[in-house]
């Protein structure tokens, strides 16, 4: 079977998100396989330090274009000319990439094909790039679109009147924690930022405060709206109930000392915190958005509640709190985690990019 070049963009590896740590973990995957030489390529320099061993273990295969600002078009040269170099089979593009691949190439005619991975609701996808360009692109057959859930793909095709679109479902390192002393009751794992609508959880922790004083919660992540988020577990009363860890490598060690997961999102696609959280076998309270009802189900497992209702958050963490049912109910979250390996999703990726390699 014929060897294929894959090359990887993503925009920058500075910070440990979801859509970072999925590149990176699907790289690894793919750089064992004997069938695929597969290329990381950054736009902006730096990156955080958990991947730091992948880049080393690249070599020469690990690239950036060393943007150093918003608007550098000396980055935009330097991109065609690493892309012209290794000549792909297949472009694997993520968050905005696609944007400095139309600046590089524009809609001249080119070899090669584009998979552009959706990680978020379709509005949300930083995937901002000239319309005329991407309907070139689709018309012609070289652009692929990828869904990470089916409900993302079924919006996407109306958003993005993509003509070629899959689905391919995010997958992770499942480590399977075993199970360890509970430090802490609740537990989210997800960047301070607006979208992940912390103040929602906080407030509707304090409420359940009110019934168990001796409740906690452990939040793993950092971002810009943490600082308020401090302040406003200060306010609430319950801040020596609260510990705010930051960003931490070893999650799967939070998890498995957690009884519970719960995430207050205003908008997901498929967070890869969720499928490490019932890998670690936790029940879930999660918001019924984006493609994470594709993951979790509607078992006995989770608890799906609307968009940013408090009143029903705080009922579903009492709920699950005094529940005496929570090992069962995490052996349910456990099975359904193990078809979401990143083995499994590589392989997927895999098959799609040969299949488009074939038709040039």
């Amino acid at each position: 079977m014929k060897r294929i070049k894959v090359l990887i963009a993503i925009a920058d590896l500075r910070a440990r998100g979801g859509a970072e740590i999925f590149v990176c973990s699907l790289v690894e995957a793919l750089r064992h396989k004997p069938d695929v030489e597969v290329y990381l390529l950054t736009i902006y320099q730096g990156h955080h330090s958990s991947f730091e061993p992948l880049l080393s273990a690249l070599g020469d295969h690990a690239l950036c274009c060393e943007r150093k600002r918003r608007i550098d078009l000396g980055s935009v040269r330097r991109f065609r000319k690493i892309v012209n170099a290794i000549n792909p089979d297949v472009i694997h593009t993520h968050r905005s990439c696609m944007n400095t691949y139309n600046l590089a190439f524009g809609t001249g005619e080119k070899p090669w094909r584009i998979v552009h991975t959706i990680h978020n609701l379709p509005e949300k996808d930083i995937h901002h790039h000239d319309d005329r360009i991407k309907r070139k692109l689709d018309h012609r057959g070289m652009l692929t679109y990828v869904g990470i859930s089916e409900q993302i793909t079924r919006l996407s095709k109306d958003a993005f009147d993509a003509w070629h679109i899959v689905t391919i479902n995010n997958g992770v390192v499942l480590t399977h924690p075993a199970p360890q002393e509970k430090a802490y009751d609740f537990i989210i794992v997800a960047g301070f930022r607006k979208a992940k609508n912390h103040p929602l959880l906080l407030r509707a922790f304090a409420k359940v405060r009110s019934v168990h004083p001796e409740a906690t919660l452990v939040c793993c992540g950092d971002g810009p709206t943490l600082p308020e988020s401090k302040k406003m577990a200060h306010d609430l009363g319950c801040e020596e109930a609260i510990q705010f860890v930051g960003v931490v490598e070893d999650v799967p060690n939070y998890l498995a000392k957690s009884r519970i997961f719960v995430l207050s999102s205003l908008y997901e696609g498929n967070p890869l915190s969720v499928i490490e959280a019932m890998d670690a076998k936790l029940p879930l309270i999660v918001p019924d958005v984006g493609g994470i009802k594709d993951v979790v189900g509607e078992g006995e497992n989770v608890i799906l509640y609307p968009i940013n209702d408090e009143e029903a958050l705080t009922r579903a963490m009492l709920r699950f709190y005094e529940d005496r049912c929570l090992e069962k109910r995490g052996e349910l979250s456990y099975r359904l985690a193990q078809g979401y390996n990143i083995e499994g999703c590589a392989e997927n990726y895999l098959a799609l990019y040969r299949s488009i390699a074939d038709r040039r």
